[in-house]
């Protein structure tokens, strides 16, 4: 597999070394250094343009900052591959045919090495020349994508067919074999989940108790600081420990007390082990939470990440811990921290020009205190507040990317107004009876009788 300065990476190759090692093989991990590849025709080149520049548009309103790999950090990974991997001499597209005949078995996998599925050669399904003759084996590989493009289907489903076993870590890859093969492979777990890694745990790197935040995404609807103010709430008011990849993303710099710019993979185990609580986008980042037994909250929002974080909700039935940064279901509560409108209330009212107003934080902190003394989940997050329930056009999307927005309702924003001209505090707590995304509704009936909890959760915030 590719060596890459990713934690995930790099600790799931580890874990399939040492696993194969305990079994008595004598193991090697393929230094292959990927180069990504042009596609089949000029058509699909002018279609994979096309993506990208509809991609590049959407991704401009999310910007996620980033920066040069620093010389530390790159030293950090490369003296934990010198000090713990067995790796091959370096490999590249055109050379990695020169290791066939050096090897009885070879196994692909586990992580997201089954992306690249439009390239002239499919590397990561044994596409070399001259081809291998040994075992050919896929362990937990993993894939964005469940459609192949047509182009490449023959050579693909000719490709896992002449593989001896194949296994792959989640839903969304064994539907693109099935597709292909017409053969649903069976899912396994990611290599991490295997072994211990009781070699980086025994003593640990930062005393004290810490959550640990490990974010490569961007940005979430309700913001990190909001959601780390209520971890804070709820397990104690701790110092927030980061890792991170700096030329994957900052975010963590907005809100982490103690920033590791240069931890080594080792490190980054300890710094999960050893945690009070982890808070994370990432799929290791979940897995190791799950593996050292540490109460964690994931969120989904990048689409490049959203198929792998939501098998695991639902493998492991964790709809209380992962969710999406926007994703709400029938009866959740909704806490507002902020309301949008496009109303013209409060400038026919005083002349306002506000299109955002906020809620009384005073009201919040103890609508949100009481909510933890009684372990009922509220999301804390911005909504908009419209003269127009249902639009001809569905704008909502937009609302949700420009300004972070959940949840359409009709009277906070005028709450929020009103309370600011009479100097009064104002709090707005809601549930969630109909859904734009799945188009679930509930009953007039059901929205006599079942929104108890937000009830008895605003009564008894009241002193």
């Amino acid at each position: 597999m590719h060596y890459r300065r990713n934690y995930g990476g790099i600790l799931q190759s580890y874990a399939m070394m040492k696993i194969l090692e305990e079994l008595g093989h004598e193991v090697e991990v393929i230094n292959f250094k990927y180069k990504s590849e042009p596609k089949q025709s000029y058509l699909n080149r002018i279609t994979s343009l096309c993506n990208r520049l509809f991609k590049l548009s959407i991704r401009n309103k999310t910007v996620i900052e980033v920066r040069q790999l620093p010389p530390e950090h790159i030293k950090a990974f490369d003296d934990f591959k010198a000090k713990y991997m067995h790796y091959s001499l370096e490999v590249r597209n055109e050379t990695i045919g020169n290791v066939s005949s050096l090897y009885d078995a070879i196994v692909v996998g586990s992580d997201q090495v089954w992306n690249n599925l439009s390239d002239t050669h499919l590397y990561y399904f044994f596409d070399w020349k001259p081809e291998f003759k040994g075992l050919k084996i896929a362990y937990a590989p993993c894939s964005i994508y469940q459609d192949v493009p047509q182009y490449n289907q023959s050579r693909l489903k000719d490709l896992l067919c002449k593989m001896d076993a194949i296994s792959v870590r989640d839903e969304t890859t064994a539907i693109m074999v099935k597709n292909v093969t017409n053969v649903k492979p069976q899912i396994v777990l990611d290599p991490t989940c295997l072994y211990d890694f009781n070699e980086f745990v025994k003593e640990r790197i930062i005393n004290g108790d810490y959550i640990f935040a490990y974010i490569l995404g961007s940005e979430i609807a309700c913001g990190h600081q909001e959601v780390i103010m209520q971890i804070k709430r709820k397990y104690g008011n701790m110092k927030v420990v980061a890792a991170i990849i700096p030329n994957v993303s900052l975010e963590v710099e907005k809100f982490a007390d103690d920033i590791r710019y240069n931890a080594s993979p080792s490190d980054w185990v300890n710094f999960v082990a050893h945690a009070k609580f982890v808070y994370t986008d990432s799929f290791h980042g979940c897995m190791f939470a799950m593996k050292f037994h540490k109460p964690f909250l994931a969120y989904y929002k990048d689409s490049r990440r959203v198929s792998r974080l939501k098998d695991i909700k639902e493998t492991y039935s964790l709809d209380n811990i992962i969710q999406s940064g926007e994703d709400l279901k029938l009866y959740d509560l909704v806490l507002v921290k902020a309301s949008f409108s496009e109303s013209t209330y409060a400038k026919t009212q005083n002349g306002t020009t506000d299109n955002i107003l906020y809620a009384s934080e005073e009201l919040n902190n103890k609508i949100m205190d009481v909510a933890n003394k009684n372990n009922i989940r509220v999301h804390y997050n911005i909504i908009h507040s419209s003269d127009v329930f249902y639009q001809e056009e569905n704008h909502y999307p937009e609302l949700l990317e420009k300004y972070g927005c959940v949840c359409v309702e009709m009277e906070s924003f005028a709450l929020f107004h009103n309370a600011k001209v009479l100097g009064k505090k104002a709090a707005c707590l809601l549930t969630i009876s109909d859904s734009l995304v799945t188009h679930e509704e509930t009953t007039s009936e059901e929205r006599q009788n079942s929104f108890n909890e937000m009830i008895e959760l605003a009564l008894n915030s009241i002193e």
